[in-house]
């Protein structure tokens, strides 16, 4: 079974709003990459989502979950950044495998 994007969300909906959830899917074998990304609408519920999440198994795998890393674009110093979020900016969360189950 392919855990979708509807899974990701109903697993960190209990943190509060989610605005999205994406899982990211190989083109060519239709599997999951192992990652995705979850953004909430407040920030506390994004930072109880990673202090719960963090470690927890999902989908058959234990997840790391963290704040969105900038973008080589945001490194040059243009568009926001996830860790300060303005209130037009969603704040975003990456869960990712930590190892295989």
């Amino acid at each position: 079974r392919i855990f979708s994007n509807t899974d990701l969300e109903k697993a960190f909906a209990q943190f509060g709003t989610v605005l999205s959830a994406t899982v990211f899917i190989d083109k060519v074998t239709q599997r999951s990459k192992c990652f995705g990304f979850v953004s909430f609408d407040k920030v506390e519920s994004a930072q109880a989502a990673i202090t719960k999440m963090n470690g927890a198994q999902l989908g058959g795998k234990t997840i790391k979950v963290q704040l969105k890393r900038e973008n080589q674009q945001q490194m040059n110093g243009g568009g926001s950044s996830p860790a300060s979020p303005s209130p037009a900016t969603p704040n975003g969360i990456t869960p990712t495998p930590l190892g295989s189950s």
